[in-house]
């Protein structure tokens, strides 16, 4: 349903304001390549096992389901100080994911997320 409304929206936009060869100028390249490298570095972390790893040691500072989902919203909070917000998430949504599968908690997985 969403992607038949997004394709008539974007149809319709297009009567509005005609398509030009200047839109490929506006699309950054060089970003998309290293978010793209980031997903990789990220989906060779997990397949390492190094988000399960990291997950274990979390698990055990925390006492309860609150605190683990406390401690990974603070922790992507103030990561994403330092690094921008997109980069945060690409790194820490698929950490939570994978740690809340682990952990068998995934009914209280999209509040946290």
């Amino acid at each position: 349903m969403v992607l038949c409304v997004a394709l008539l929206l974007a149809l319709a936009s297009m009567l509005v304001n005609v398509p030009s060869k200047e839109y490929l100028s506006y699309i950054d390249f060089r970003v998309l390549v290293l978010l793209y490298a980031l997903m990789m570095v990220v989906a060779g972390f997990r397949s390492l096992g190094v988000f399960k790893i990291l997950g274990e040691r979390l698990c055990k500072y925390t006492k309860n389901t609150r605190q683990l989902a406390i401690c990974l919203i603070c922790l992507c909070f103030f990561s994403s100080m330092l690094i921008t917000n997109d980069v945060a998430l690409i790194t820490f949504v698929p950490f939570t994911i994978g740690l809340y599968a682990m952990e068998q908690l995934e009914k209280q997985l999209m509040p946290v997320v």
